[in-house]
């Protein structure tokens, strides 16, 4: 018995499922401020913290004009392996610039669209 021929794709269609396994994208669904905090108090949200913090000093000691909090999460991410919401990156700024009022003018934030959203 024949298996049926593979279905031919355009460039704009979706690919298959790739076989490895899924991200449960559902839990960065409607990410919040108090989403944040509890990732952050996770021992991953901690690792992905110290790890950011960490390079944004050591960039700031090394003379850098500016620095990327997005940037930083994605060398977290390949760094330590671990999950980072990119929506909290602006949280993750605004934690840096809190806990190290000299990065205020390296850190890239920018104004708020809504006042009462976290991340704009």
């Amino acid at each position: 018995m024949l298996s049926p021929a593979p279905v031919q794709r355009t460039l704009f269609e979706p690919p298959e499922p790739p076989s490895g396994p899924q991200k449960d994208v559902r839990r960065f669904v409607g990410s919040t401020y108090p989403q944040y905090v509890a990732w952050k108090h996770t021992e991953d949200g901690w690792r992905v913290w110290r790890y950011v913090e960490r390079v944004a000093l050591d960039l700031a000691a090394a003379g850098e004009e500016r620095i990327g909090v997005k940037a930083l999460v994605e060398k977290a991410r390949q760094a330590t392996k671990l999950e980072a919401n990119n929506s909290w990156s602006c949280l993750l700024a605004d934690d840096l610039v809190a806990a190290h009022p000299h990065l205020t003018t390296l850190i890239e934030r920018r104004k708020r669209r809504k006042a009462m959203s976290p991340c704009g």
